[in-house]
């Protein structure tokens, strides 16, 4: 499968070490509009050279699917060149910054016959695919509540990419698709908002708000509670499913998974028993971690391998993609409905929104 890259950044560098993983993968060339950086990554690589107009990318290198890994703001139109040309699309999150440009971007795919999917990278860890195909299995019971927390630790001098200014939520608006796609794993059904607040801890001066927190209800009646934090340390991603016959817990940072269930003994020599057990396995999968990730049979969490190869085996056998625009759709609808009123928020001193 001949595979185009559009953007040449450090997400580009990503989908690169996932492609060259995947025998069945050929990548024909590099879009960007800056040339050396381009040309930098191409030589990393060893790929053919970059390219610097859109009919030359397509023509010279023909590519079955492009990945986009450029700003958000660019995702739409570029997009929609790729679709119109009928050649399939991967695009990073989010796939469009307005619901009406998803629709539209849709609407192409489906008149050209080709396919749009989303990189829910995150969705598709090994840990979360184990914790959903656990929760589909029953063995909590009856999914009741999903929490998640994304702590990214920025320092108080940390100045974020000029692109960043573009969305109205600035780095928290980039950074809740990966939370919401990562919980919508686990709920297994669409969600919508139900509260949220914005916060700000008065450290990072280059942010207007360094925190958000949010509640949504998912189809099924799972209620959601996520936490971003710009400035949280330690750095984590940490995800816990409590049903009425056990709870899931994946602390993503640290590629570690816990499966508690009730029992006869929930006293406290059977809590401690339990929490002893606990403990003993984080180390045994700390060590078996640590001697996958040398053999090269894992990968950091945050990989774009899992979904990429599961996105290209579906194109090659025809099957519906693993993360389809239609369902990202959801994502950008929970994202639009926060920012374009933050202002108002603002001046009402800072109020959630239901």
């Amino acid at each position: 499968m001949r595979v185009g890259l559009i953007g040449a950044g450090h997400a580009a560098a990503l989908h690169l070490h996932a492609l060259q993983r995947l025998r069945s993968a050929e990548v024909t060339g590099i879009l960007d509009c800056d040339l050396p950086r381009a040309a930098a990554l191409a030589a990393r690589f060893a790929l053919p050279p970059e390219v610097a107009t859109a009919d030359r990318f397509y023509d010279f290198g023909r590519p079955h699917i492009v990945h986009i890994v450029t700003p958000p703001a660019s995702h739409y139109p570029l997009a929609l060149d790729a679709l119109n040309r009928g050649v399939h699309v991967l695009v990073e999150k989010p796939p469009a910054l307005t619901t009406q440009q998803c629709d539209a971007l849709w609407e192409c795919a489906a008149a050209r016959g080709v396919t749009i999917g989303v990189n829910e990278n995150t969705a598709f860890d090994p840990l979360v695919r184990r914790a959903a195909a656990a929760i589909a299995a029953g063995e909590v019971g009856r999914l009741l509540h999903v929490d998640g927390e994304f702590s990214f630790g920025l320092d108080p001098d940390d100045i974020p990419a000029p692109w960043v200014a573009e969305l109205p939520g600035g780095m928290l608006e980039d950074l809740l698709p990966h939370l919401l796609v990562t919980a919508r794993a686990l709920a297994g059904a669409r969600m919508a908002s139900d509260f949220w607040r914005l916060g700000s801890g008065g450290g990072l001066a280059h942010h207007r708000h360094d925190t958000l927190r949010l509640i949504l209800v998912s189809e099924s009646g799972v209620t959601v509670g996520l936490t971003l934090s710009l400035a949280g340390r330690p750095k984590t991603f940490r995800l816990a499913a409590q049903g009425t016959r056990g709870a899931i817990q994946i602390d993503l940072s640290n590629m570690l998974y816990q499966l508690s269930r009730t029992g006869a003994g929930d006293g406290a020599l059977a809590r401690g028993f339990a929490v002893t057990a606990g403990a003993f396995g984080d180390l045994v999968q700390t060590g078996r971690n640590a001697l996958a990730l040398a053999a090269g049979r894992r990968e950091r969490f945050g990989g774009m391998l899992p979904l990429i190869r599961a996105h290209h085996a579906a194109l090659a056998a025809g099957a519906p993609v693993p993360a389809p625009l239609s369902r990202a759709i959801e994502t950008v609808r929970i994202v639009q409905a926060i920012w374009p009123r933050v202002d108002a928020t603002a001046a009402a001193g800072g109020a959630g929104n239901r």
